[in-house]
């Protein structure tokens, strides 16, 4: 009598029930494709645990470094005792730095007047800031120079964002290959010509 209940039970009702879970299963599965917040984050969390998020970063961050690198750079010494650099290209943006006279610094962009830097924006008036052209700046591309600044930053390139290769501190007597667009090439690497001062003029 049991081995009857049991046998009806496993033809009848496993049967069914296996048929009510795959029903269960697809009426889910429709749901889900038709719920497309949920769908755009399973695919979200799909990205990144395949590590498609960061490729896409890294790939974006190469493309930002190579669009500064071919930029054609502009250097501009500060003529106003002190000149304001602020965070957005307008005069009610915040200050977050400051360039004081006969700095040296390089505008990537000229836009509305305004000069953006590696850092915030300046306002260009011709009055405070002047660009260095080609024939304003010295000749003499080598030459010896001392270090200024307690510490400074010697880079892999002629950018500011460059790697930092090696260190250079205050006194330090440094020979300077050749020049251009503030940087200055030593033997280790690119230091930015205003962490330094000529010395055999």
């Amino acid at each position: 009598m049991i081995k009857n209940i049991f046998k009806f039970f496993f033809l009848h009702t496993i049967p069914f029930l296996f048929i009510c879970l795959c029903m269960g299963f697809y009426a889910n599965l429709i749901l889900f494709a038709y719920n497309k917040p949920l769908l755009e984050h399973f695919v979200s969390d799909t990205k990144h645990f395949f590590g498609y998020q960061e490729i896409q970063t890294q790939a974006k961050e190469d493309r930002v470094q190579i669009q500064e690198e071919i930029i054609e750079l502009k250097l501009y010494r500060a003529k106003a005792n002190i000149l304001n650099v602020r965070q957005l290209p307008s005069i009610d943006s915040p200050i977050i730095d400051r360039i004081y006279k006969d700095q040296e610094v390089l505008i990537f962009e000229n836009k509305n007047s305004w000069g953006r830097l590696q850092r915030g924006y300046v306002f260009l008036d011709p009055k405070n800031i002047q660009k260095i052209s080609n024939e304003t700046q010295d000749p003499n591309q080598e030459g010896m120079y001392k270090v200024k600044v307690a510490i400074g930053n010697v880079r892999e390139k002629p950018l500011a964002n460059a790697r930092v290769i090696a260190k250079v501190y205050q006194n330090e007597i440094l020979k300077i290959q050749e020049k251009g667009n503030g940087w200055g090439k030593i033997e280790q690497g690119y230091i930015a010509l205003r962490l330094v001062e000529r010395i055999d003029e």
